[in-house]
């Protein structure tokens, strides 16, 4: 299934480029949700479950105490209620939905470009270390040498100009997914960038590399030797 884009939305960085300008957004269709056994399991709590037990656990409370003392928690257990959601949303989004939001939540202001939580585990700690280093390097403890991830790795370049994305699906099975994003960033050929997800039955997908086919490079290489 092709899924493709058109933005005329630019970015932002992530690493250490400089901000681009403002950049449209990327729409199409996402893939089907593929809906997993929620029972019968040996697993964790997959999202939404931990909710629907805590309404369990509130109805039983409502019958032991009295409705007047349990009117008391409502707002509380609302509020709780509502923390819980933005995780289940998130562990709902297919990998392209994950692609396009990163093309579309420019300026990133901070690594990892959407969040710690659409990076997979090994990928989160690489980013932690970078944040570390950039600490050090902001406060005047180590300097940047200028090596590694010193380019916007979303549009390979620090101009303001890209233009032209598209986004489609390379391929995609119940835990593994890929992802191809193409767009024009004043080169002489388009810039692409390939996309590697794993499903996590908690977190839902997850980005666990990308590559960069042409240079050649890695991200999670680019991280590892960025000082």
């Amino acid at each position: 299934m092709e899924f493709t884009q058109e933005t005329s939305k630019a970015p932002s960085p992530a690493g250490f480029a400089d901000d681009l300008s403002p950049q449209g957004e990327v729409g199409g269709s996402p893939v089907a949700e593929q809906h997993l056994s929620l029972w019968g399991r040996d697993r964790p709590v997959g999202p939404g479950e931990g909710a629907f037990r805590a309404l369990l656990v509130f109805g039983r409370l409502f019958l032991s105490i009295g409705a007047t003392a349990a009117a008391s928690l409502v707002l509380p257990f609302a509020l709780a209620m509502l923390a819980l959601l933005p995780s289940a949303a998130l562990a709902d989004d297919q990998p392209v939905d994950i692609v396009r939001d990163l093309y579309d939540s420019f300026p990133h202001e901070t690594d990892p470009p959407g969040g710690m939580a659409r990076w997979t585990p090994e990928m989160q700690a690489l980013w932690q270390e970078l944040n570390e280093k950039q600490e050090r390097w902001m406060s005047g403890q180590a300097e940047f040498e200028g090596e590694g991830l010193s380019f916007d790795f979303l549009t390979g370049t620090q101009e303001s100009f890209f233009d032209d994305l598209k986004i489609k699906i390379i391929a995609q099975i119940e835990y593994e997914g890929s992802v191809l994003a193409v767009l024009n960033n004043g080169a002489e050929k388009p810039y692409a960038l390939r996309f590697g997800f794993l499903r996590d039955e908690v977190e839902g997908w997850q980005i666990m590399e990308i590559w960069h086919d042409d240079a050649p490079w890695a991200l999670s290489e680019l991280i590892q030797e960025t000082r």
